[in-house]
Parts: C-alpha cells; structure tokens; sequence
C-alpha cells in the first residue's frame, strides 16, 4: 500500500513541475507574441509617417488593425469554448444533488 501513496505522491509532484514549466512557457510566448506584435505597429505607423501621412490617421489605422485583431481573437475563442464542452463530462464525475426539500413536503 506504501508503494502506491508514494508512486501517487511522485506522479504528482511531476504533475505540478510539467504545469509549472507550461505557464512559464506560455507566459514566455505570451510576452514574445506582445513585442512583436506592438513592434509591427510601431514599424506600420513610421511607415505610414513616412509617406507623408499625418499621425492621426495613422495612430486610427493601428487601433482599427488591433481592434480587427481583438475581434478576431475572440471570435476563435467563442468558437473554441463552444467546441469543447464539459457538461457531459461533469455529469458523470460529480453527482447529481436532488432536492430533498420538495420531495419531504409532499
């Protein structure tokens, strides 16, 4: 009985180290995805100032692209949640709570 609290125990603290690793990570693309997307910004509005456009209507161009972006994001998560459902699964792990109250008053 030992020998599987400890491999239990083991499998855990694995578990625990491989999510810690994945948010780090995620965190990391996260941070990598932001620079680089602000800095195709920032190389789109210069560009634009560049060619003699006034800073206002390039400032307006970029907030149009990073709303588009946002909406787009969005869009792909709604559909993601949508995807995967868990109610089926969460019907079957916890257990269904009747309603003892109705049933003592009748």
């Amino acid at each position: 009985m030992r020998l599987n609290a400890e491999l239990i125990a083991a499998d855990f603290r694995l578990s625990l180290r491989a999510i810690v690793i994945t948010l780090i990570c995620i965190l990391l693309l996260v941070g990598l995805s932001l620079t680089t997307w602000i800095t195709a910004l920032v190389a789109l509005c210069v560009g634009l100032m560049q060619w003699g456009m006034h800073w206002g209507l390039c400032v307006v161009i970029v907030l149009v692209l990073h709303g588009l972006a946002i909406w787009l994001v969005k869009q792909i998560m709604g559909s993601s949640v949508q995807a995967i459902e868990m109610k089926t699964s969460c019907d079957a792990i916890l257990p269904k709570r009747t309603n003892n109250r109705s049933k003592q008053d009748v």
